[in-house]
């Protein structure tokens, strides 16, 4: 530690020569440390350090030391390729050379420009009689370039200092009263030894307007500058001492500003031998975040430090009263060290239920970084049983947590991680945005039961606070979601808190909006609720009906949302969908359309009817492309046969096909349900459309049995009294204009039902037939055969005789065919005849 330090001795890191040499090059290859002596001097070569040059060749300055014409003179009289090799060795570099002859010609160049430590490199070569090997290899050692800067720190430190051109001192709002203190260096060192300056000084990244050749740099701490010092000495090859670990971590974060790897190392060891578990906290804790390096040291040591004593580690007081500032710098750098992870998640979260403490870093840490916070939760994967029973004692309680969360939702500035993710949510608050931007990133882990029940709870106090209609636009955009991803859990979070409140949704505005995927999992939500939702038929009504009260666009809204439920009886949702509590809503909610439908509802009626209990379209054979006509064939046929035939209508997009099995039984039995509430009001509308004359003879006698059987009666009474029956003059309207095989069905089906039903079908059949008999009456019976017998006669004997003057046309065609041909056949006979007497007479 610090104290034993103090006791113990200084600590010298040392720079290490290759660390700063091989940036050499790299910084002469700029133009800014590029100054050659003079250009023609060397021709072909891409320019030489100045300092760099003259402290090699030190020995060739003259008396005063700045006499540079005996080096000016070596380089012009050799060629382009041996100056640019002695450049390259100087700047610390491996020259390459083909030829013994070039090796001796940069042996003399060296001797001549009096540069010592590239001629005892050469000479290195001869002794060991390696110049003969081609190519020759040369580079200066550790101990020759050091000599270099060994010479630059001699120059430096005179009262007049040589070749420097680089001035560090501290910002002029910094100083106190006093003199201005400065130090001086020479630029290429520091350029090849720190990123920072070099990016800051060279070429096209500089970022100081400069009007003189000096390089400057201002420090905004005075107390940098004193470390600035130890850094400088340090870079020239000497050794520093400190007599703190205090003055060590100042240095290390000089180091890592400016990027100096040489010095950052170096002192980065010293605090890892050093400083324990608790120095290293303190450090961190500081106000100024501690560099990367300085972060992944302490991690280091704290996890050696927990490692040997197991789950006891994680309860160490110094872990369990850090910080949050060291906490979350620890939670950044701990990757690879599970323990330190979970100590440090443990902690921050800890330190949100306390209101003096979560403020410390509450506004300003981002999605991810609070996300692996509250993945802290997580005790379920990952760790033994005894490390998760030891950390759970330091857990806090779940509710605990939601307040600091929802600060957080409302104080953060920002919703980072949301647009990475593919869904856009144009319309949603921005405190659900980073809400959501917390739970993806939370959702990286595995999940746990305590990370569930807070988002649970997160959820719910956002949409208290915001508005239940944020819930409704998350759930329009993710509602076809997977369950198991980020948006899936979302969604899930969101339907916990609507189900709850589904009384409050039903009553805004947007509940017409929800669209039918979303629906459906809110009702299959609500239908597992151990309290039935009174209100909800009528609410779903509303919004099946949207701002119209059309019955079919009513069904097929409702006709989405069951196939979205359940579209075939071996889904998932297909108890719930069987259960009494969705039955009943969206039977409800159909008959509520019913009751406030359009003058069209009774046709609609009928087809549903139709649909629900009689055979389907499908079925009878009509094509599918049939569905959306609405023309209406007659059949010319007697009247005792005609029938009005209806081609599919709008209703069957929603109520055909396999999937929409559940709206058909739901849409059948509100239906009846609609018949039974004011059957003789009803039974009139119904019978009065078109459409009732469509009805199957199943559907028809399902109806007659929704009649009351006190209204049944009086209507038999009434017949037999010669009055006019309500109920049994619709039954008998149907009858009356049916085919004569539907009646017959109906009578069949009506066997099983109540013995009125029967009777009225049955006295309706006898006057369809009188009716038929009185039509047979009309055709005078016995007398129509024999007309018919004399038409078909009459009919016959013509065919025949039109059958007899085609014969004897054909046959007199015929000898008029035949007479022509003989003519044709006597004549060629005669011409040949002719000729065989002509040829005859010839000879």
């Amino acid at each position: 530690g610090p104290r034993s330090l103090c006791r113990h001795g200084c600590i010298r890191p040392r720079c290490p020569f290759a660390s700063v040499q091989s940036q050499l090059y790299s910084c002469k290859m700029s133009a800014e440390f590029s100054r050659p002596l003079m250009r023609s001097a060397i021709r072909h070569s891409s320019g030489v350090s100045r300092c760099l040059l003259v402290a090699s060749a030190s020995a060739s300055l003259g008396d005063r030391g700045d006499d540079l014409s005996a080096i000016e003179e070596a380089l012009k009289e050799v060629p382009a390729t041996i100056s640019r090799a002695l450049v390259q060795l100087i700047h610390g570099q491996e020259v390459v050379i083909d030829s013994a002859a070039d090796f001796f010609h940069l042996f003399a160049l060296a001797e001549k420009a009096k540069a010592a430590v590239c001629q005892k490199a050469c000479q290195s070569l001869v002794s060991e009689g390696k110049y003969s090997q081609c190519p020759i290899r040369i580079r200066l050692s550790a101990e020759q370039a050091g000599a270099v800067r060994k010479q630059l720190w001699v120059w430096q430190s005179l009262t007049s200092p040589l070749l420097v051109d680089a001035t560090v001192a501290a910002a002029e709002e910094s100083l106190d009263e006093g003199p201005k203190e400065h130090i001086r260096a020479h630029g290429v060192l520091l350029a090849a030894s720190c990123e920072y300056l070099r990016g800051l000084w060279a070429g096209h990244f500089s970022e100081t307007a400069k009007t003189t050749s000096e390089y400057e740099l201002c420090v905004d701490d005075k107390a940098d500058l004193g470390m600035a010092k130890h850094l400088v000495k340090v870079l020239y090859g000497e050794p520093i001492e400190l007599a703190s670990m205090k003055e060590v971590q100042q240095l290390c974060r000089l180091a890592d500003r400016w990027q100096c790897e040489a010095v950052r190392a170096p002192a980065l060891r010293a605090m890892e031998e050093h400083m324990d578990m608790d120095a290293f906290l303190q450090a961190i804790q500081e106000p100024t975040p501690p560099p990367e390096v300085m972060l992944r040291a302490a991690v280091a040591v704290i996890a050696k430090r927990i490692g040997p004593l197991g789950d006891r580690g994680l309860g160490l007081p110094s872990l369990r009263e850090m910080s949050p500032s060291a906490a979350l710098s620890l939670l950044q750098a701990g990757e690879g060290h599970e323990p330190v992870l979970l100590v440090a998640r443990v902690r921050l979260l800890n330190c949100l239920t306390l209101p003096e403490l979560r403020q410390q870093f509450l506004s300003t840490v981002s999605p991810q970084h609070l996300g692996s916070i509250i993945s802290g939760l997580n005790l379920e994967s990952g760790i033994t049983a005894t490390v998760r029973r030891c950390m759970e004692k330091f857990l806090p309680g779940t509710p605990g947590l939601v307040q600091p969360i929802s600060e957080w939702l409302q104080t953060n500035g920002g919703a980072d991680g949301v647009s990475d993710l593919q869904h856009s949510l144009p319309n949603a608050p921005e405190a659900l945005k980073r809400l959501l931007a917390l739970q993806f990133a939370v959702a990286e882990a595995p999940s746990s039961t305590r990370v569930e029940e807070l988002f649970e709870r997160v959820f719910e106090a956002l949409f208290k606070n915001e508005s239940i209609t944020a819930a409704i636009s998350l759930l329009n955009e993710w509602c076809d979601c997977i369950p198991q991803t980020h948006e899936g859990r979302a969604v899930s979070y969101t339907l916990a808190y609507t189900v709850a409140n589904i009384e409050t949704l039903m009553t805004v505005p947007e509940w017409v909006e929800i669209l039918p995927e979303a629906m459906a999992r809110l009702l299959i939500g609500a239908c597992k609720r151990s309290t039935v939702v009174t209100a909800l038929p009528e609410q779903l009504a509303r919004w099946a009906q949207e701002t119209h009260s059309e019955v079919n666009r009513a069904l097929g809204r409702l006709g989405e949302l069951c196939r979205a439920v359940a579209p075939t009886e071996k889904s998932p949702n297909a108890s719930v969908a069987k259960g009494e509590n969705f039955a009943s809503a969206v039977r409800g909610a159909i008959l509520k359309c019913f009751e406030a439908g359009d003058v069209a509802a009774p046709t609609s009626i009928c087809e549903v009817l139709n649909m629900s209990f009689g055979a389907p379209l499908e079925a009878a054979g009509a094509p599918p492309e049939a569905a959306g006509e609405a023309e209406v064939q007659v059949v010319d046929q007697p009247e005792a046969k005609r029938r009005r035939k209806s081609s599919t209508s709008s209703l069957d997009v929603a109520l055909l096909g396999p999937e929409a099995w559940l709206v058909r039984k739901l849409a059948g039995a509100a239906a009846l349900e609609w018949v039974e509430g004011q059957p003789a009001k009803r039974m009139e509308s119904l019978s009065a459309c078109a459409a009732w004359l469509d009805l199957g003879a199943e559907v028809l006698v399902e109806v007659c049995c929704k009649m009351p059987s006190q209204d049944l009666v009086q209507d038999l009474v009434d017949e037999i009294w010669g009055l006019e029956p309500p109920m049994y003059s619709h039954i008998a309207k149907w009858v009356l204009h049916v085919e004569a095989r539907e009646v017959f069905r109906a009578l069949r089906c009506a066997v099983a039902k109540p013995q009125e039903v029967q009777t009225l079908l049955n006295r309706a059949a006898e006057e369809r037939m009188l009716v038929v008999e009185k039509q047979n009456a009309v055709l005078e019976g016995k007398k129509f055969k024999q007309e018919l017998d004399a038409a078909v006669s009459a009919v016959k004997s013509e065919m025949e005789a039109k059958l007899q003057q085609a014969a004897e046309d054909e046959q007199r065609r015929y000898e008029k065919l035949l007479r022509e041909c003989q003519e044709r056949l006597a004549a060629m006979q005669k011409r040949v005849l002719e000729a065989v007497m002509d040829e005859k007479d010839l000879a």
